[in-house]
């Protein structure tokens, strides 16, 4: 799967370089970035985003947004706390930049808790998980009913927070919510989430919070 999405990645380079479109370049680089964050890779990450914004002068406000976004992930994970917090500031200011007129805008446009997601996701990348807890915990008291799949995700964010933190205890309820909802959705990224959870509820597998861990995932 990493392989096909790597080959369509380089793909729609080439293509976009042919546009000569500095924000169509900078968009495909960042995404390719996120194919790396994807697998571990924080190092190749930043670099893409570093060659994204190589010509920032010429890119748009919400392709500034996105790509500085996706760089604080590729810092989280080789553990640079302080340039993540640094990417996240700067991206929060610069989305009140974005025309929100604009089709493919910038989810940051859109959505009230982007940042915190943001924030969230990469404090449990750089191993922060007291704090991604308490923000987990904000973003998914308010999350709509009709973002079923986010939802999902962020529950089992959440949940490996929890584990991360030695508090498995809290982490089932909201693996059962979450497992309920990818049965409804099909996602591949929720799966996803749910195996990184799976891995963080590993040192509790034989006792019964592992047990009761297992029934609430087992579907």
């Amino acid at each position: 799967m990493w392989d096909k999405a790597a080959y369509w990645h380089g793909l729609a380079q080439s293509d976009a370089r042919m546009t000569g479109d500095a924000d169509l370049i900078a968009y495909t680089l960042s995404h390719a970035g996120h194919l790396h964050a994807d697998l571990g890779d924080g190092r190749s990450t930043v670099d893409l985003c570093d060659a994204a914004l190589s010509e920032r002068g010429r890119l748009s406000a919400r392709i500034q947004v996105t790509i500085k976004c996706q760089q604080a992930h590729g810092y989280a994970l080789i553990g640079e706390r302080r340039k993540t917090d640094q990417l996240l500031d700067a991206a929060s200011l610069a989305v009140e930049h974005v025309d929100p007129t604009v089709p493919w805008g910038s989810a940051a446009a859109r959505n009230a808790r982007y940042f915190e997601v943001q924030r969230a996701t990469c404090y449990g990348r750089l191993g922060l998980h007291h704090e991604a807890v308490r923000i987990w915990e904000q973003i998914n008291a308010t999350m709509p009913a009709t973002a079923r799949r986010d939802t999902g995700v962020f529950l089992a964010r959440q949940a490996t927070s929890y584990a991360s933190t030695g508090e498995p205890e809290h982490a089932v309820p909201l693996a059962r919510q979450s497992s309920a909802i990818a049965r409804e959705t099909g996602s591949a990224r929720h799966r996803q989430e749910l195996g990184v959870l799976r891995a963080a509820m590993q040192p509790w597998a034989t006792t019964r919070i592992g047990r009761e861990f297992d029934q609430a995932i087992a579907a």
